[in-house]
């Protein structure tokens, strides 16, 4: 039996509704993955970071905040680089990098020893559609952006809370790669109805190249 695969979402600010739907929107992908492709994602739970992590939770609102405050935008490589420095302390001058500022009260969060020895990897944020992103690696799509080194070291962003976008974002937590080029939208290198797409709200499904890759992950994951 696969073991269980932990995703922890958080809504910011914190909107039960939005994570609700974000929940839900994942046991859709579950159950279309299931009968469109034949690819079982039942190990995978989302869960709520603030139930069962509230302190985890709190301080990611911090880091959260402060990179609104500071840069009008979040970045999903900055809150990478904090998750990496809450992992292991040595990061923290590159997450301090990341904000372009270091008198943050929250660093004192990664500088003294926590109470907790989680780090909520991988995570994925719902933020508020009024909010913005930070433009990261040329991408110019305001929809959501995704930073990941290897599974389960992950950090996704989704803001329109619209279902398929959901879908494109967790499914790049899990190796999925871009179904377009990130600095040209107007020559799309796969099937327009897939859910990689640019626009994903017109995705029905994954085309053959990117059903490939996840269930490539699936077995990487299961040996």
């Amino acid at each position: 039996m696969r073991r269980r695969e932990i995703v922890y979402v958080i809504s910011y600010p914190d909107n039960q509704v939005r994570l609700r739907e974000t929940i839900q929107a994942v046991e859709d992908l579950k159950k279309a993955l299931r009968s469109q492709h034949e690819l079982d994602l039942e190990s995978f739970d989302f869960i709520d970071l603030r139930a069962i992590e509230p302190q985890v939770a709190q301080f990611l609102d911090q880091v959260v905040g402060a990179s609104l405050h500071q840069k009008n935008c979040l970045s999903s490589r900055a809150l990478f680089l904090v998750l990496w420095a809450l992992k292991e302390p040595e990061f923290i001058a590159a997450a301090k990098a990341s904000f372009g500022c270091e008198a943050q009260e929250f660093w004192h969060y990664i500088e003294t020893p926590s109470p907790t020895e989680l780090v909520p990897w991988p995570l994925f944020v719902a933020l508020d559609n009024k909010l913005h992103l930070c433009a990261n690696q040329g991408a110019t799509n305001s929809w959501g952006e995704c930073y990941y080194d290897e599974y389960p070291t992950t950090v996704a962003i989704e803001r329109t809370g619209q279902r398929e976008s959901i879908f494109h974002e967790f499914l790049h937590q899990l190796g999925v790669s871009e179904g377009y080029d990130p600095l040209s939208s107007s020559k799309p290198p796969c099937d327009p109805a897939c859910w990689m797409q640019y626009v994903s709200t017109k995705g029905k499904g994954l085309c053959g190249r990117h059903r490939a890759e996840l269930e490539q992950f699936l077995v990487r994951l299961g040996s």
